[in-house]
């Protein structure tokens, strides 16, 4: 998914106990097959469209995902290549 021109992939990652989600980023606003990689922001090829995106206080590297059954997924910045 891409948010403020980052790229994001899920993780298996979970949400620590001294992390906490911060201000609210956006909604997905559309979402892409499957198959293809999201082109721009506030797009998914998981989430539906809808999902609220948080901040996690603390790190840029992790944003979480509310889905439609209100479940919280966190989410981790994918590295730059050079």
């Amino acid at each position: 998914m891409a948010v403020e021109n980052k790229e994001y992939n899920g993780t298996e990652d979970k949400l620590g106990e001294k992390q906490e989600i911060g201000q609210q980023l956006g909604t997905i606003e559309k979402k892409t097959k499957a198959s293809k990689m999201p082109k721009g922001n506030n797009q998914s090829n998981y989430f539906t469209v809808g999902s609220k995106i948080y901040s996690v206080k603390g790190t840029k590297e992790y944003i979480v995902v509310k889905d439609k059954n209100n479940k919280n997924q966190l989410i981790k910045k994918v590295a730059q290549k050079r």
